[in-house]
C-alpha cells in the first residue's frame, strides 16, 4: 500500500476490527486477520479479486493447478507462476509438503516438488535450525512470564491507565482480571470457573453440550476438563491453569468432607453437628441431569438460583417427560405471562430497567425483545418462543391491545389451531 487517504482509511478500519476480533473462532466465522478482508471489496470501492490461478498456489488449490518448469521458468497453467504459498511446510522434513493436509506428499505434486525442495533448502540455508528456536517478543511480559491468551479477546479497558501493558504491572493487571470470577448468564458464580475459563467454554460448543451445569453441577468435571484436556488442546500456561487447579482441590476436599462423613464435634458445646447435605441441596445428580437435557443451559441456571422452580419443574418433568408445557404455564399472580418469562424477567435487572410495567404496558416491547434477542441469549427453541408469543400476546388482542407488528405477524405465521365446531 502506498500512501494515500485509501491506505489511511483501510488501515483504520482494519485496526478497529483486529484489536479485539484478531483471533480464531470458526463457530463464529473469525480466523485471525485473513477473514476480515473478505469485507474489504464490500466497503472500499476499486478493490477487485485477484482470480488468476498463478497466484497463491497452495496444497488447497493444487489439485485445478498445473504447475510445471519449462524453459527456466515456473509457470502455473501455462502462465509465469506469481507466488506459491508453502503454509505448513517443514523445511527440515518436506516429504509431507504441509502438516495442515494429509491429501498430498512430496511425492504426489509433480514437478512442483522441486520447486518445494528449493524452497525448503534456501529457509534452511538463511539460518531456519537456529531462528526457529527464537523467542516471539510479543508472547511475553517484560519479566519473562509467557502471555498465555495471546490469541483471545480483550477487554478495551483492561490495560486502561498503564503506559506499558507488558510490564509487570500489566502482568498484574491481565492476571486479576483473566483469573477473576466469570458471571453466568443469570448471574450466577462458582469458586474456579474463572473468565478465563468461562471464555474458553463459550468457545466450545462441545463442551458446552457435555457440561451445561458448569457453575454446578458439572463444575468438578469442568475444572478436571480445563487442566487436562483443556490444557492440551488450547496450550495453556500455569498463569491462568494455577486458580482452577487450587479450586479442583478445593472442590475435591469438600466432596470428601461432604454426604457420609462422620459427625463433627462441636468445638465450643461437644454437640455433634449434623453432617453437610449434598451439594446443590436436596436434589440428587441423575435428576439434575435429566433436567439438563431437556433445557438450554441458559434456562437451567434459572432454575438452579429458583430452588422452588427447580423442584417443580423436576416433577413436572417426571410426570408429563416434557417441560414445553411447564414453561408456559402462567402462575396464578401472572394470569397473561408464561413462567419462564416470569424467570428470564425476574433474574434480570437491566430488563426491569428496560419494561418497568412489565406485567402491564411494557408486555409488548418486552415480548418483542423475548421474540429477538431472548430467543438469541437463552437458546430458545422456535416452538417454545412461538407458544410463549402467543400466550403472551392473545389475552392482549381480546382486549384490542395488541400494538406490535412483529408480534401480530408472529400470530399470522403461527396461527392457533382451529377448533372444531363440537369444541367451538
Amino acid at each position: 500500500l502506498r500512501y494515500s487517504g485509501f491506505a489511511s482509511n483501510f488501515l483504520q478500519w482494519r485496526e478497529a476490527r483486529l484489536e479485539n476480533g484478531a483471533y480464531s473462532d470458526l463457530s463464529r466465522g473469525l480466523f485471525t486477520d485473513q477473514k476480515w478482508i473478505d469485507l474489504m471489496p464490500c466497503f472500499f470501492p476499486g478493490v477487485r479479486i485477484e482470480r488468476s490461478t498463478r497466484f497463491n498456489v497452495a496444497y488447497w488449490n493444487l489439485a485445478s493447478r498445473i504447475v510445471e518448469f519449462e524453459n527456466g521458468k515456473w509457470t502455473v497453467d501455462g502462465q509465469p507462476l506469481g507466488f506459491f504459498h508453502f503454509s505448513g511446510l517443514n523445511p527440515e522434513s518436506p516429504k509431507a509438503f504441509s502438516k495442515h493436509q494429509n491429501r498430498f506428499t512430496l511425492d504426489g505434486i509433480g514437478e512442483a516438488k522441486e520447486l518445494v525442495l528449493m524452497y525448503a533448502q534456501s529457509v534452511l540455508e538463511q539460518g531456519h535450525r537456529d531462528s526457529k528456536k527464537w523467542k516471539y517478543t510479543y508472547n511475553y511480559f517484560a519479566g519473562g512470564q509467557e502471555i498465555p491468551l495471546r490469541t483471545l479477546p480483550s477487554t478495551e479497558d483492561l490495560f486502561e491507565g498503564i503506559a506499558d501493558p507488558f510490564s509487570d504491572i500489566g502482568r498484574d493487571r491481565f492476571f486479576s482480571y483473566w483469573n477473576g470470577p466469570a458471571t453466568g448468564f443469570a448471574g450466577e458464580t462458582a469458586d474456579g470457573v474463572t473468565r478465563h475459563a468461562f471464555l474458553i467454554y463459550n468457545m466450545r460448543p462441545d463442551v458446552r453440550a457435555a457440561m451445561p451445569m458448569i457453575f454446578s453441577l458439572d463444575r468438578t468435571q469442568f475444572l478436571n476438563w480445563m487442566i487436562t484436556s483443556g490444557q492440551r488442546e488450547h496450550r495453556l500456561k500455569e498463569g491462568t491453569l494455577g486458580p482452577i487447579r487450587a479450586a479442583l482441590e478445593r472442590c475435591c476436599q469438600e466432596q470428601a468432607d461432604g454426604p457420609g462423613r462422620a459427625p463433627e464435634k462441636d468445638p465450643k458445646g461437644g454437640r455433634q453437628s449434623e453432617p453437610r447435605p449434598p451439594s446443590g441441596g436436596q436434589f440428587v445428580p441423575h435428576a439434575l441431569k435429566k433436567l439438563a437435557s431437556h433445557v438450554p443451559p441458559a434456562v437451567l441456571a434459572l432454575l438452579l438460583n429458583n430452588s422452588v422452580e427447580l423442584e417443580d419443574a423436576i416433577e413436572a418433568l417426571d410426570a408429563e417427560g416434557t417441560l414445553h408445557q411447564w414453561l408456559l404455564e402462567t402462575p396464578v399472580s401472572e394470569p397473561l405471562l408464561p413462567r419462564l418469562s416470569c424467570l428470564i424477567y425476574d433474574s434480570r435487572p437491566d430488563l426491569q430497567y428496560k419494561f418497568p410495567r412489565f406485567r402491564a404496558g411494557d408486555i409488548r416491547t418486552f415480548g418483542l425483545w423475548l421474540a429477538i434477542h431472548g430467543k438469541a441469549e437463552y437458546a430458545l427453541p422456535d416452538s417454545l418462543v412461538t407458544d410463549m408469543m402467543r400466550k403472551m400476546t392473545v389475552p392482549l388482542a381480546l382486549r384490542g391491545g395488541i400494538g406490535s407488528f412483529v408480534l401480530r405477524a408472529i400470530l399470522l405465521l403461527n396461527p392457533p389451531p382451529k377448533q372444531s365446531a363440537k369444541t367451538a
